[in-house]
């Protein structure tokens, strides 16, 4: 993408570390402050450049040995699935009041009362053993599990209580038929890390709620696949907790527009420390989205890592109460609307205050969608976008309203319905290489979409710089600037434009075009309405220079 962007506009790549070292930037026009995200840029914590949130199994901490050992049967249980065997358990949980292990050998034990089993304790299932509580009865584990990935509880009880070790769905309840839920959900209320084997299917499952500090990982180098329960379900992962991992599996969704893979619930109080990583899933509604509550609750410190959303009929990846601390690397919307007809964003941010962004695309229309922005931000400050593509879109490439504080580096945006890019009341934003590509224009065959909308567009915008810039087969204009001040290109190109090249419209002031380069324009090259802009260094071929003002446009 980097050699793309150079090779389109004809500019060296720049450290975008450091966006004020660029060499053909206009140091009196760069925006001022901090212009996105620093804090997240920095790598030292590995992990992809980021911290993966989420808790980490525990291990005992004695070794077993024949002091700390009680065999459950050896302190009186039967095992027959018939008996009580709760006291004897107690009995021998009493015997390690120091902590130790708990041998259960193969048998079923039915337990009629309740029983806890403390942190320092470790129960060892043998090869077919398992604890059924009854029904109404409470089996409450605090401490560690060492058992095979099969089936150790069962009855009509309830298994409560934070296993500190790894845990399988296995351990819960048989897997195979045409609902997974139970398994899964019993592992997940009952343990910190539950892990998830590679079968060569999906798992079905659905409204998977997440309520304490979670990781919750597919096993393997290969995706572990998951299955959306029914036409009808409406959630896959429901996260009400934070400090959360979820990571490597495949997910597919039943087409529902109504759907989400994964839902933030922060309704009832703020979340944060939450990573998602190596996840695919197609056939959705959503693929990420949160409660809205109106920030009355917000989400902070989200780490978005190896994650591909296709076929979504809604918005791919919506955040509104998320603020501060946030990641996107290699996050992709495919096929937007090139199945379903959409009208929704593929990407929509709305009040976010600090983020980090590298390696998006969003790439897909289908033949009657309308408006659909590839990304969309609203009411958003201080963000770093390095590296993005969007193509095929039926709205614009990239949409900013009300938004400042923006480093924006590495961009490419084609075929697009809308102006590849439009600013709306945005200011201190910096931009670095970026090539705009629409369908055609007037004087080529090809048959493209005949939308006649600008390249780049500014609408009441301040403090606005962009290097190395290229804006090229559009059916109307290149570059817009409305009511527009203080804005700077720094190696502007623009070619094959059926509309005007560069204009002013508006009250306009102090705005500045450094080495502009114009080509098979159908329409004007430069129209400058404010006597304090100027075009500097402008190369034509063909179209006209029109300074409605008799101001400066030097050739």
């Amino acid at each position: 993408l980097s050699l793309l962007l150079c090779a389109a506009c004809g500019t060296t790549p720049t450290d975008s570390g450091n966006p004020q070292s660029d060499p053909v930037s206009n140091p009196s026009s760069q925006p001022s402050g901090d212009v996105g995200s620093t804090v997240l840029r920095k790598t030292e914590q590995g992990d992809n450049g980021v911290h993966q949130y989420g808790p980490q199994e525990e291990e005992p901490d004695m070794e077993m040995t024949a002091d700390n050992s009680v065999y459950l049967k050896a302190a009186g249980a039967v095992g027959d699935g018939t008996a009580d065997d709760a006291p004897a358990l107690r009995s021998a949980l009493d015997k390690l009041s120091s902590g130790g292990y708990v041998l259960i050998e193969k048998g079923n034990y039915c337990l009629a009362s309740d029983v806890t089993v403390p942190q320092n304790v470790t129960l060892v299932f043998m090869t077919g053993a398992q604890l059924q509580p009854a029904a109404g009865v409470k089996l409450t584990v605090t401490g560690f599990v060492k058992a095979d990935v099969r089936q150790i509880f069962g009855g009509k009880g309830k298994v409560a209580g934070l296993i500190r070790n790894a845990g399988y769905p296995q351990w819960f309840a048989p897997l195979g038929g045409e609902d997974d839920y139970d398994a899964f959900q019993g592992a997940l209320d009952v343990c910190s890390v539950v892990k998830v084997p590679y079968i060569g299917r999906p798992y079905v499952v659905a409204g998977l709620k997440i309520t304490h500090p979670t990781r919750l990982e597919g096993i393997g180098t290969t995706q572990v696949e998951l299955q959306i329960l029914s036409d009808t379900a409406k959630r896959m992962f429901d996260i009400r907790s934070s400090d959360v991992y979820i990571g490597n599996f495949k997910i597919y969704g039943n087409g529902n527009e109504n759907s989400t893979i994964l839902y933030f619930n922060n309704a009832q109080q703020a979340l944060q420390n939450i990573t998602l990583s190596s996840i695919w899933a197609a056939k959705l509604g959503y693929f990420l989205r949160d409660a809205e509550t109106g920030g009355q609750h917000v989400i902070n410190n989200v780490n978005l890592l190896d994650l591909r959303g296709d076929l979504c009929r809604m918005t791919g990846i919506q955040m509104t109460d998320f603020r501060t601390g946030l990641r996107l690397n290699c996050v992709q919307v495919q096929n937007l609307g090139a199945q379903y007809d959409v009208t929704q964003p593929g990407m929509s941010f709305d009040g976010v205050q600090d983020m980090y962004m590298t390696d998006i695309d969003v790439t897909g229309r289908g033949p009657k969608s309308v408006g659909a922005d590839a990304l969309r931000f609203k009411n958003c400050t201080h963000v770093t976008m390095e590296r993005a593509m969007m193509e095929y879109i039926c709205g614009h490439s990239l949409y900013m309203e009300d938004c400042s504080d923006f480093y924006l580096s590495h961009w490419v945006g084609s075929t697009h319905d809308m102006a590849s890019t439009e600013m709306v009341r945005c200011r201190n934003v910096l931009i670095d290489l970026w090539l705009s590509i629409g369908d055609n224009f007037e004087g080529d065959t090809s048959g493209g979409k005949n939308f006649p909308v600008p390249g780049f567009k500014l609408v009441e915008c301040d403090h606005i710089t962009a290097n190395g810039m290229h804006v090229q087969r559009m059916y109307g204009d290149g570059v817009v600037l409305q009511d527009a001040t203080d804005v700077t290109f720094n190696g502007l190109t623009i070619t094959e434009v059926n509309g005007d090249a560069f204009i002013e419209i508006g009250n306009c002031a102090r705005n500045t075009v450094n080495s502009l380069s114009v080509s098979k324009t159908q329409g004007k090259s430069v129209i400058l309405v404010s006597p304090d802009s100027k075009a500097v260094s402008v190369s034509l071929q063909g179209g006209t220079v029109v300074d409605e003002l008799q101001g400066p446009c030097e050739k």
